[in-house]
Formats: structure tokens, sequence, C-alpha cells
């Protein structure tokens, strides 16, 4: 554990049986390995899912799975750097990963998808459901960063999310926040003059939405039926 962060990975196999025993969440970070513009790392939509997980494990003890970091991107494919996954491996895979932990004992499990790519989410969300289905006790639930409520996001007029010479791209993606990785990465830095003026403490302002529902009672175990998404969603 560090800086109050249960990462699985850092976990011995007796420490991960004694906190899956006291029945935490259980958070899978989601992200692609795609093009963010000409400034924006190729892991933005992982490191930003990675970012707010962690803030979310900070303040609720919520365990943290290592990030699936590869996903459907469709309409991304043709740029250099873009790596499209099929959504039916997507699935598979993330289905396989939920199916896993639960047979371990992790019964509250979430899937925050940093990438909002309709095809991605699907696959996400039918992953879910399989395992719900299947796994009577098990409360899944899956979200993505832009259905957090807007009034827990940051708005135009907030330092904090305006930099990319007034383009909010990046304040978005860092949901308020410089010290997450994109934030410090070289390009981002150096093409955003209003980056390096926000406070390096300032709170994942996305992050309070994802602690209600961890550090709640909230009964998602019919999550991943709910809201389907029928058209694209804007991307993240």
């Amino acid at each position: 554990m560090a800086d109050g962060v249960l990462e699985v990975a850092r976990l011995t196999m007796a420490e991960f049986r004694d906190r899956v025993a006291e029945g935490r969440w259980l958070i899978i970070p989601s992200g692609t390995c795609e093009e963010h513009g000409p400034h924006l790392p190729l892991g933005s939509d992982t490191l930003e899912a990675e970012f707010l997980v962690r803030a979310v494990s900070e303040r609720t003890g919520a365990l943290v799975a290592p990030a699936l970091t590869y996903g459907a991107c469709t309409t991304t494919r043709n740029f250099p750097g873009t790596i499209d996954v099929r959504s039916e491996t997507v699935e598979a895979l993330t289905h396989d990963v939920i199916r896993a932990f639960a047979g371990h004992g992790c019964r509250k499990i979430l899937v925050l998808s940093g990438h909002a790519g309709k095809s991605h989410m699907v696959a996400l969300r039918q992953a879910a459901l399989r395992a719900v289905e299947a796994s009577p006790g098990l409360r899944g639930l899956v979200l993505c960063v832009t259905e957090i409520p807007a009034t827990a996001r940051p708005g135009p007029d907030d330092l904090r999310f305006r930099c990319c010479l007034g383009r909010s791209c990046c304040g978005s993606r860092l949901g308020g926040c410089p010290s997450h990785g994109v934030a410090q990465h070289p390009s981002v830095l150096s093409s955003c003059p209003a980056a390096p003026a926000v406070p390096d403490d300032a709170p994942p302002a996305q992050a309070g939405a994802i602690v209600k529902v961890v550090a709640g009672n909230t009964e998602a175990a019919e999550a991943p039926r709910q809201a389907m998404p029928m058209e694209e969603p804007p991307p993240p």
C-alpha cells in the first residue's frame, strides 16, 4: 500500500485475501492506447481512470485492480499510436477479470472507464452483466468519467479547467487536478501555459461522485442493465 492506496498488484496473496474478506469495493480502471491530439499522451484515458481510482481508494479504502489498458477505438484507429482492440475482445477480457475477482470473494466491483467510446462502453457493460448474472450476490457497476454528474465536474470558468490556450480538453481529463499523470506529461506542460498555475493539491472534482457510490450503500447489481448508450457520447 502506497499513499493510502490499496493496489492489488502490491499486495501479497494473504493481504489480498484479508482485504477482500473485509467487504471492500474493488475498482478496475479501464483505458486505451489512443491518440488525444498532438499534445496529450496516448495513455490519457488510462491515466485519468487510474488517477480517479487512486483518489477514491485513498478516501474509501477500496481495492485498486491493475488497469485494463487497451480498448475499442473504432473512430481513431488510423491515427499513429492508437491500438484498436475488437469490442468482443474487450468484453471477453473484462468479463474474465471480473469473474476471477468474484471467484476470490470480491462482491462489489466497479469498472471505471476513462474512454467513452460507444462500442467500448457497451463491451464493458455486457461483460459486467454476464458476470453479475452468473455470480449470485455480486454487485457490479460500470461507469465512464463522462457520465459523472455535471455538478461534480469543473466548469469552464474554473481555473483548474482551463488550459490548452483556452480549450477544455486537458482540464476535463484531469478532473480539475494537475497532479494527474496527464498534466505532468512534458508535452502538456509545454503546450498548456495555464497548467503550471494550478495548485498541486487541487482535489479531483470527479472523485466525489464516485466516493458517494463506493462509500454508500448503493445497490449496483442492476447497473450494467441501465444507461446502455444508444448514441456515441462525446470523446473524453
